[in-house]
């Protein structure tokens, strides 16, 4: 994919201006400036570390340390596709039990009525604490009468 053909307008609204020439995008800079977000983030963190000697807070060289011995001993690895297969489970169950309540819905008036305030909460909220009547769809549909016809 190329860039815009005017990619100093292109990248200023997101990388600010600079000066009177605009943005000036350099994907080499760009890297840089993350990678010395990251190090200033491990040298804070090494800082609170042996500032609180705290076990709760161990130092980051202790963290990948402990992070390559559960890599190569498997754990992680294993634990970590558990929890991705729990998750698929999960979101698979809420989409099926979602979709069905939502036909269901659809289907049946009264059982949209029904799950109204569980499905829109918001709305109920808004009704429960509010002393005015919501009129917004009073108001859609006295625009659309008064809308000339055509």
């Amino acid at each position: 994919m190329s860039r815009p053909a005017n990619a100093s307008t292109a990248t200023a609204g997101v990388l600010g201006s600079r000066g009177k020439g605009g943005a000036s995008w350099r994907p080499g800079r760009d890297v840089l400036l993350r990678l010395a977000s990251l190090v200033v983030f491990l040298l804070l963190w090494q800082l609170v570390a042996v500032v609180a000697q705290d076990p709760t807070v161990p130092m980051p060289a202790v963290v990948f340390e402990r992070i390559g011995a559960e890599v190569a001993s498997m754990a992680l690895p294993h634990h970590l596709g558990v929890t991705l297969f729990r998750v698929a489970i999960s979101f698979a169950a809420a989409m099926l039990i979602g979709a069905a309540i939502g036909i269901a819905m659809g289907r049946w008036p009264a059982l949209d009525r029904f799950l109204d305030n569980v499905v829109y909460p918001d709305d109920a909220f808004h009704d429960a604490i509010s002393d005015a009547p919501d009129d917004r769809f009073d108001r859609l549909e006295a625009a659309a009468a008064a809308a000339p016809a055509g």
